[in-house]
C-alpha cells in the first residue's frame, strides 16, 4: 500500500525474497522481505534513504547497498526477527569515496561486493561476518573489478575491465586464487564475458558478445 513501484531483486533456496519499493515521498527507496509462507516484512537498515537489497542467504540475511541522507553509499547486511524486528550493520570498504555495494552473501554471512575510490578505480571486497573486509583486484592494472556472487564455498564470481579495456568473467576462490574465464567466441573490448551469479557446485552464469556485438548466455561448469 502507497507503493509506486516494487522490484524482487534476489531470492534464496527457501523461497523467501527481498527486494525493494518507492513511494511518493521524493528519493525514498525501501527493502522489502517477503517470506516463503507470503509475509511481507520491513528490512530497511537503520541509516536508510534508498536501500537496494541485492542478496539473501539460506539464514535470510540481506545483503546490499544503502544511500544515507547524506548521500553516501554503504554495504548492509540485515535480519529480520519473527516479531519483524531489524537488526542490520552498515560498512564502508576500504579506501571506498562514499560509494560500496553488497551484491551476495553466503550460508557464513561472508559477502562479496566493490567499491569506487577517489580516482573511481573500482576494487572488489570479501566482508566476513566478524566485519572484516579484505579488498582486490581481479587483475593486476585492472581499473574495474566487479563481484557479482558468493557461493557457500567462499568462491566469489564477477568481471574485471582490463588496462586495455576488454572486459573479462574471474573466478576467485576462498584462499584468494583468481582464474580468468572468458568465452572463447568473445568479442574484443568492452563486448567482452560478465559472470552474474555462481551457484553451490561452482557453476557460472552470465552473458558475452561476440565479435558481431551480439549477446549470449553463458554457463561455465568445470
Amino acid at each position: 500500500t502507497g507503493s509506486t513501484g516494487t522490484y524482487a531483486t534476489a531470492i534464496n533456496d527457501k523461497g523467501d525474497v527481498v527486494g525493494y519499493y518507492n513511494t511518493s515521498q521524493a528519493g525514498a527507496q525501501h527493502c522489502f522481505l517477503r517470506t516463503a509462507s507470503g509475509k511481507i516484512e520491513n528490512c530497511d537498515p537503520l541509516n536508510n534513504w534508498q536501500a537496494t537489497p541485492s542478496g539473501i542467504n539460506s539464514k535470510g540475511t540481506i545483503t546490499g547497498n544503502v544511500y544515507t541522507v547524506s548521500g553516501v553509499s554503504e554495504g548492509f547486511t540485515a535480519s529480520v526477527s519473527k516479531k519483524g524486528k531489524v537488526t542490520s550493520t552498515e560498512f564502508s570498504a576500504p579506501n571506498a569515496a562514499n560509494s560500496t555495494f553488497g551484491t551476495g552473501i553466503n550460508k557464513s554471512g561472508t559477502v562479496a561486493g566493490y567499491s569506487f575510490d577517489v580516482d573511481d578505480v573500482t576494487r572488489g571486497f570479501v566482508y566476513a561476518s566478524n566485519g572484516t573486509i579484505t579488498p582486490f583486484s581481479a587483475a593486476a592494472g585492472a581499473p574495474w573489478t566487479f563481484p557479482t556472487g558468493i557461493n557457500n564455498k567462499g568462491t566469489i564470481a564477477g568481471y574485471y575491465t582490463d588496462s586495455n579495456n576488454n572486459d573479462n568473467t574471474f573466478e576467485m576462490t576462498s584462499d584468494g586464487a583468481i582464474t580468468q574465464l572468458n568465452d572463447p567466441d568473445q568479442g574484443g573490448g568492452y563486448l567482452g564475458t560478465q559472470a552474474m551469479s555462481i551457484d553451490a557446485a561452482g557453476r557460472l552464469a552470465g552473458y558475452y558478445y561476440d565479435s558481431k556485438s551480439v549477446p549470449h548466455g553463458f554457463l561455465y561448469s568445470k
